[in-house]
């Protein structure tokens, strides 16, 4: 289970959103029991709906946010009215067909990301929760009036919470990004230090890497739409500046990898300097933290950031180098040490730039700068229905989970059904929860539900049996500790549901069973039936997703490893580019982001694929190694990026560009290996650059006592340049030809 900072959390935009969804609900059941009567009905329709759009409300692009909070509110309408009219006037099985069929279009919808799957969840929830107080006649329409006036209420909710705090949710994403960046760095300078755990250590580095490119899209996003909608303000100038420093904070590290290897071999040698290094790095993330403390907290007044220790350890590690550079002749050592001294150089640039905005961050005026390249990075939402159709077929995973989950709800009903289980709903409403399309996932999201609802449900016990059996408090006092409680848990519920699942299972079990304990005699039986009817879930959600049309992820991996290189081949066209102009673009970036964000998602598939049985994770050795080479390979791409800006040498353009073409044929012939497309005409490899180059450098090694003509182009590079970029090249080769032959390993198909 995550740990959890109560106070931080309290302080949250999280927390906020947590007791507006509380307060939403807990007005409608309030106003509906004041009024009395039919208004009663009326009032737990409408808190119902609430609790099932509640997770659709996710921040982000306005259109978007809203619009799916009132689509979310549509399908419980739907799911209300066809679910109660099916149970009032047709048979069981016509019953179960509907809830069968919308099951399905619900959770197929999900293909369309994150924020459809909370759309859709909401549709899905109420096809079992209907069926918890079924409607008849003209009472199924007054139903459906009431889900959209308690839509609306949310909505309205939500518009006023926008009003009143319009900026907390980009501070708090500010704050997240530029502590995970700190963590970066750390990370960093960590790998340096302890080579005991360094492979542990590049797997945080890399998972670092996928959250920060997650947060800062989310970040990107919000800003941009933040700044149509309200105008280029001050305050948002402000934060958009920020966020592209930090923006090159990120990639600047990106593209500067180290070579850990090298470090090692200089490192006993030159300890003072890589001890500096460290340090330096460590300074800048201290800063880093202060910030996102500041901006996170909402601080008000002039803050400013001293760069006095920062600036302090600059001196002392330029003083390092400056005495490693001193010592004689330009070798690898002191080019390694050149780049590791630019790359900080460039990086105390960044933070004090970021400090000359951040101070008077709520007040200071600033100069407005165009957005139109970085709206470039955000990714576009496809809801074209051709999408729909593409996935229509048992090869896509989300067509296999929406009618696995279909199944599994027929199944479900029944077993509810036959063994006369007390709350049937919960179980369907649990499935719902944890199912997702892979196994490992449905596994851990079942761990995390089960865990949570057993801490829950042991606090609701304990509490029940204490008023009732211990203290034999009158129903006229427990009910106001059970109310008090409740009141206590909906907003860590709600508010930590998509922070932190096993907590938010604790607090929303809690919450329910006390509710119902308001209301049945036999409070103990809830608890007892809350927690069979998830054992029942858990066994049914595992149990589906192991035998229903399995989606084991050795057989969607090739298809993972088919876009990182795609996405290499991207890369290393902005590469040539690059060659001759040696600016950085924003085709570059854009390039980059999608190689690394396809890593990310390679790393992800491995985690997935090791929470399955030990029997589904075939070729895991072969594809782990193929995941480490393709991080090596973006590496050593960002590395001779970063180098090209330095050289710009005629000599090296010609050779570079050939040598990239033929280490580009190498990827083009590991993609037609996986997708099966050999037979198509794939011309020869072509080593003969990769010769040229080694004899031209050691041509220019051969000439470097002499003095070359002015004209010539071995004046515009230093041997030990072009040693660089031939060894880089070479490497380059080297980690293509090995993922070749793993690849190969693996083969068109599973």
């Amino acid at each position: 289970m995550k740990r959890l900072d109560f106070l931080d959390f309290l302080k949250s935009y999280a927390f906020v959103i947590g007791v507006l969804k509380s307060f939403a609900i807990l007005s409608c059941a309030i106003v509906g029991w004041l009024l009395g009567g039919v208004y009663i009905s009326a009032g737990l329709t409408a808190a119902t709906t609430i609790i099932m759009i509640a997770p659709s409300d996710i921040p982000g692009n306005r259109k978007h946010h809203l619009g799916g909070i009132a689509i979310a509110t549509l399908f419980v309408a739907i799911s209300s009215v066809s679910v109660n009219f099916v149970h009032a006037y047709g048979s069981l099985w016509q019953l179960l067909t509907v809830m069968a069929v919308l099951t399905f279009c619900y959770a197929y919808i999900s293909l369309y990301g994150a924020r459809a799957a909370m759309v859709s969840i909401a549709g899905i929830f109420t096809l079992t929760l209907a069926l918890v107080r079924p409607q008849q006649g003209i009472q199924i329409l007054y139903n459906a009036l009431y889900i959209f006036m308690a839509g609306a209420w949310y909505i309205f909710l939500v518009r006023v919470l926008m009003w009143i705090r319009p900026r907390q949710y980009s501070e708090q994403l500010l704050a997240m990004c530029m502590t995970l960046t700190a963590k970066y760095l750390q990370t960093r300078a960590l790998l340096i230090r302890d080579t005991t755990h360094r492979t542990a250590n590049k797997q945080v580095l890399l998972s670092l890497q996928s959250s920060l490119n997650e947060e800062y899209e989310k970040l990107r996003a919000v800003l941009l739409d933040s700044r149509s909608k309200s105008g280029k303000t001050n305050y948002l100038q402000r934060q958009f500046l920020i966020f592209i420093e930090m923006v090159d904070i990120f990639e600047l590290a990106i593209a500067n990898p180290i070579p850990y290897e090298k470090v090692d071999k200089y490192a006993e040698k030159d300890a003072v300097f890589f001890e500096k290094y460290t340090h330096f790095l460590e300074e800048i993330s201290q800063i880093l933290l202060k910030m996102a403390e500041y901006i996170g907290e909402r601080k008000k007044g002039t803050f400013s950031i001293s760069l006095k220790s920062l600036l302090e350890k600059q001196l002392e590690f330029k003083q390092a180098y400056i005495s490693i550079s001193q010592e004689g002749s330009f070798s690898e050592e002191q080019m390694l040490l050149e780049k590791m001294y630019h790359y900080l150089a460039k990086q105390t640039q960044n933070i004090y730039n970021v400090q000359q905005i951040f101070n008077n961050y709520y007040t200071q005026e600033v100069s407005f700068r165009d957005e139109k390249s970085y709206r470039r990075f955000v990714s576009a939402d496809n809801y074209s229905i051709k999408r729909l159709a593409d996935h229509f077929s048992f090869q896509s995973s989300f067509f296999r989970h929406a009618l696995r989950l279909a199944i599994v709800t027929v199944i479900g009903y029944l077993i509810g059904d036959a063994f006369k289980v007390q709350n049937p709903h919960w179980i369907l409403f649990t499935v719902y929860v944890i199912m997702r399309p892979g196994y490992g996932l449905t596994l851990k999201r079942s761990k995390d539900r089960a865990l949570g609802t057993l801490i829950g449900a042991g606090f609701a016990f304990a509490l029940v049996y204490i008023c009732q059996f211990v203290l034999h408090l009158d129903h006229e006092i427990y009910k106001y500790i059970y109310g008090l409680t409740i009141l206590m848990s909906m907003p860590f519920g709600y508010g930590l549901l998509q922070e932190n699942f096993s907590i938010s299972a604790i607090f929303l079990t809690l919450y329910i069973v006390l509710a119902y304990a308001l209301f049945v005699p036999n409070a103990m039986s809830v608890v007892q039936y809350r927690v069979v009817d998830t054992l029942i879930a858990f066994a049914l959600s595992v149990s589906a997703n192991y035998l229903l049309f399995p989606s084991w992820e050795h057989k969607n991996y090739n298809l993972l490893i088919i876009k990182s290189l795609r996405a290499n081949l991207g890369y290393t066209n902005e590469l040539i580019k690059r060659a001759d102009k040696p600016e950085i673009t924003t085709e570059y970036k854009v390039a980059r982001k999608k190689a690394f964000l396809a890593l990310a998602n390679l790393n992800a598939g491995l985690q997935r694929m090791l929470q399955e049985p030990k029997s589904q994770r075939k070729n895991y050795n072969v594809c782990n190694e193929i995941q480490v080479l393709q991080q090596d390979f973006l590496s050593c791409v960002a590395t001779l990026s970063t180098q090209l800006v330095e050289t710009p040498s005629p000599i090296v353009r010609d050779l570079f560009v050939r040598a990239i073409q033929e280490i580009q044929h190498k990827l083009q012939h590991c993609v037609a290996l996986l997708d099966g497309k050999l037979d198509e005409e794939i011309r020869p490899f072509d080593p003969q650059v990769f010769y040229e180059i080694r004899q031209t450098t050691l041509d220019l090694f051969a000439q470097q006592d002499k003095t070359p003509a002015v004209d010539s182009p071995l004046a515009a590079i230093r041997p030990q340049e072009m040693l660089f970029f031939t060894e880089q090249l070479n490497y380059l080769r080297e980690l293509t030809e090995n993922i070749e032959k793993l690849i190969g390993q693996l083969g068109g198909g599973n």
